[in-house]
């Protein structure tokens, strides 16, 4: 969605991004999954409202999803 004068353009959209994180990386990804929100809105792609993150197990690893 293109942005104008650094705000999103349109209706805003409610996107869930679901990551599978290998055992022993939760904090390696953390620390990526945290520079993401950031990095979306310095380019004007997210509204105000910052992104929830949550963590569980899935199989024999874990899991972010980011909403």
């Amino acid at each position: 969605m293109p942005a104008t004068n650094g705000k999103v353009a349109g209706n805003p959209t409610t996107v869930i991004g679901l990551y599978q994180i290998k055992k022993g990386k939760e904090d390696q990804a953390q620390e990526v999954i945290g520079r993401h929100w950031p990095t979306l809105s310095k380019h004007g792609l997210v509204t105000d409202t910052p992104a929830r993150v949550y963590k569980g197990e899935w199989g024999k690893g874990h899991f972010f999803m980011e909403i």
